[in-house]
């Protein structure tokens, strides 16, 4: 299923040093709270304050709940197409037809992946905001001033954004509980907004108009290349961004982004080895967790690997090694 594979992701998401933990928290908090109130109990102070703050960001950023429900054309077959050829047609039905909404709502809610994906999305944007406030207290963010600028902080920008969070409700332990944006005008939630979406979308991947070729929209391109689409942005969005920077952020994704896929892929192996027979579950995780397919499992899901494990594949098929990645 999808759910213990966007695990993979985690690491990236909190990696913001101790703005991640605090991030982590908050988030931990928010959905307690949430809990709490479907089951008419009052939440602690603490709670509300926490999904008060996650529900200004998922306004700032329009990230909510369901935005892996947002129509993608590889998906979601032109359906005002009516002259298809047979090739189209295949494509339409073998990808689910007319109930591939349908399908496709079943699947992100019974796997997990929409809970895990939101979730992640909000310890991203939490942890950065956090980090944010660090760097206008006294400089000391985790995220260096090349990375700020980055994610479209400029020194114009800076300017009134440290007016904002002078002005946002903190705790005792620092981290922010309201950025009181309804006092932001809405240029200024729009700028924000972009920021939040920006890192959010790069440690939790999400392509952006533009950022894959056309070509990969196709819905009969999309249906041939399963799977490679996201190995493909990733080798620019996230594997060329972290050597370019090539700074303590890149170092630590490398280490969270592997321990996280990591324990996706173990995740993954038992699930599907508790839905084996029992004869066979022995061998199937012996064969899992031997220490190279493991190793080149977590390698497979890492988004910061970009595109060395399908380069690793072809070269080894290509030479006829008998390998994990190819033979």
């Amino acid at each position: 299923g999808l759910g213990e594979s966007q695990l993979a992701e985690f690491g990236l998401a909190i990696n913001r040093g101790t703005a991640g933990v605090l991030g982590l928290v908050q988030t931990a908090r928010s959905r307690a709270g949430r809990r709490k109130g479907l089951r008419g109990v009052e939440l602690t102070p603490e709670q509300q304050a926490d999904t008060g703050f996650l529900r200004e960001l998922q306004q700032l950023s329009g990230l909510m709940q369901e935005m892996y429900l947002v129509h993608r054309p590889n998906v979601h077959f032109d359906a005002q197409n009516v002259e298809t050829g047979a090739l189209s047609k295949f494509v339409d039905t073998a990808t689910g037809g007319k109930y591939r909404p349908l399908l496709q709502k079943l699947q992100t809610r019974w796997t997990g992946y929409g809970m895990v994906r939101a979730w992640e999305d909000q310890i991203a944007m939490a942890s950065l905001t956090n980090d944010l406030a660090k760097f206008f207290d006294d400089g000391s963010s985790f995220t260096s001033n090349e990375r700020w600028r980055d994610l479209g902080v400029s020194e114009e920008m800076q300017g009134w954004l440290a007016g904002k969070f002078k002005d946002a409700r903190r705790a005792d332990d620092g981290r922010i509980t309201s950025l009181r944006i309804e006092d932001w005008s809405q240029s200024e939630r729009h700028q924000f907004g972009v920021v939040l979406n920006r890192h959010a979308s790069q440690v939790v991947q999400k392509a952006f108009v533009g950022e894959l070729s056309p070509e990969m929209a196709n819905p009969t391109v999309a249906f041939l290349m399963q799977f490679k689409n996201y190995p493909m942005l990733a080798a620019e969005k996230q594997q060329a961004r972290n050597l370019k920077f090539a700074d303590k952020e890149a170092a630590a994704g490398i280490m969270l982004n592997t321990v996280s896929s990591a324990q996706a892929r173990i995740i993954r192996a038992y699930s599907v080895a508790a839905a084996k027979p029992e004869s066979e579950r022995e061998a199937y995780l012996e064969k899992k967790l031997d220490p190279g397919q493991l190793g080149y499992d977590t390698l497979l899901y890492m988004g910061i690997a970009g595109m060395l494990p399908e380069v690793g594949k072809l070269a080894s098929t290509t030479m006829g090694f008998n390998n994990y990645y190819g033979g």
